[in-house]
């Protein structure tokens, strides 16, 4: 009985999430030493901006970069959307085979420019989330979505790590 319950309990808090990137950075043979965050998003919540900036700010400096101004990135909330928590809770996992319109999406499109306005092309993201602890916080989507695109600016070589 013990085993049975462990095994629901690991089914229902589960996180399932599914996040895909599709990048066009191209550091042109420079690297640059600091970023700066701005916004370009239509959508008024603050709370949503202040929690994708605060995820992209703490991933880039895991991967040991600096707030400064060589390199703007310019972020669009293009969309995003709560889904249903109830429904992530009450199906799990399962909720991306039963009804994917139960889950919390964001789409999220990067611009990388540096200080006199030429392109380094751009991080456009897809995240999902379709599971977690009590549904999942559908911030998650976000947070999901900047952890990929600080990832995708790493791989890039566009910034120049301090440590």
């Amino acid at each position: 009985m013990k085993k049975l319950l462990f095994l629901l309990g690991l089914f229902t808090l589960t996180a399932c999430s599914s996040t895909t990137s599709q990048s066009t950075l191209d550091n042109k043979g420079n690297s640059y030493s600091t970023y700066s965050l701005k916004s370009a998003t239509n959508i008024p919540d603050g709370h949503l901006k202040n929690a994708f900036e605060n995820a992209l700010h703490k991933e880039l400096l895991r991967y040991g970069y600096s707030v400064g101004k060589d390199v703007n990135l310019t972020y669009n909330i293009k969309k995003y959307d709560e889904g249903l928590r109830f429904g992530r809770w009450w199906w799990g996992p399962l909720t991306q085979v039963i009804n994917p319109e139960l889950a919390a999406k964001s789409t999220i499109e990067v611009k990388v420019t540096t200080v006199k306005g030429k392109s380094l092309g751009t991080v456009n993201t897809h995240s999902e989330l379709y599971a977690g602890f009590f549904g999942g916080d559908a911030l998650n989507s976000v947070e999901n979505a900047a952890e990929d695109i600080a990832k995708e600016i790493h791989q890039s070589g566009i910034l120049k790590s301090n440590k």
